[in-house]
């Protein structure tokens, strides 16, 4: 908030910034009239969180969570406060295996098989429950990661249907470099998804 009220006091404040972002990026065209101010800080206080409904322009507050799992660090942000939208969002713990399996005992046994088939392409391969909404298996990078549904599991992979022969089975996530397939049963779990979940490890280095 200090820094934010030096902004605010002093008109020469802000045009000495512009200055100084011209100065060292002349590649930036026009910087326009909103500046964005990212403080980074060990705590906030309550007082501090009551105090940001008073103050213009919108802000967020987010936090970090980070989660070491042999020897890779995962980094989760949580909004705890955003102005625009109103209201404090309660921070979650990060899920385990059974949390994303609760709920949900007639796929536990397509679960069981298809992350034993996931397994069998490297033992090495990390599972990373810890998100909120999908387990994930990585290489160096994360290739392919399950979402629980109703009725099916979500398979998302890190291939795009050029590199499957626009496969009809499979759908892009829009530009993304990622993509999806239902898996309803065992029999789905068959050599043409095992070649595209090894497509998509290869390609996790």
């Amino acid at each position: 908030m200090n820094y934010y009220s030096w902004f605010i006091s002093d008109e020469n404040h802000r045009l000495h910034l512009k200055n100084i972002i011209k100065r060292t990026k002349p590649e930036v065209d026009e910087l326009g009239e909103e500046i964005r101010l990212i403080s980074v800080v060990s705590s906030v206080s309550d007082e501090v969180k009551s105090a940001c409904w008073a103050l213009e322009p919108n802000i967020k507050l987010v936090t970090y969570d980070a989660f070491k799992q042999s020897d890779e660090i995962t980094i989760i942000p949580n909004i705890i406060l955003d102005t625009a939208v109103g209201g404090i969002r309660e921070i979650r713990p990060p899920k385990t295996e059974e949390d994303h399996l609760r709920g949900y005992d007639n796929l536990r046994p397509l679960y069981t098989e298809l992350k034993r088939k996931i397994l069998e392409l490297d033992s090495n391969i990390r599972i990373n429950p810890t998100p909120q909404n999908y387990i994930a298996f990585a290489r160096r990078k994360t290739f392919c990661s399950i979402h629980m549904k109703r009725q099916w599991i979500r398979l998302d992979l890190n291939l795009k249907t050029d590199e499957i022969n626009n496969n009809p089975k499979y759908t892009q996530f829009g530009n993304s470099d990622w993509g999806y397939i239902h898996v309803s049963s065992i029999e789905d779990i068959n050599e043409e998804l095992m070649n595209w979940l090894k497509l998509a490890y290869s390609k996790a280095i």
